[in-house]
């Protein structure tokens, strides 16, 4: 019964010696995992960003005022009619 007591006591510490010593150790998961903690935050941004941007295209092409607005505002765009004045601050 020891001999066999023995050969598992041996093969566990092969076990763990092997976790630490191989290419892919404990601390290379780790590593790894926080890495992907990082880059799902960022899909999770990146995804929040993508519902926004898609709210303001809908409301660009069903609001014909809007999407007049957002050419003014944001892109200078003004009817023959209209002229953009800008003052120094």
């Amino acid at each position: 019964m020891s001999g066999i007591r023995i050969t598992i006591w041996l093969v566990s510490l092969l076990f763990v010696w092997g976790a630490f010593k191989s290419p892919s150790n404990a601390s290379q998961y780790f590593r790894l995992k926080d890495r992907l903690e990082v880059l799902e935050a960022t899909v999770s941004s990146i995804e929040g960003d993508i519902a926004g941007i898609e709210d303001e295209l809908h409301k660009i092409k069903s609001n014909p005022r809007y999407a007049r607005k957002v050419l003014k505002d944001k892109f200078h765009i003004t009817e023959d009619s209209e002229y953009i004045v800008f003052f120094a601050d």
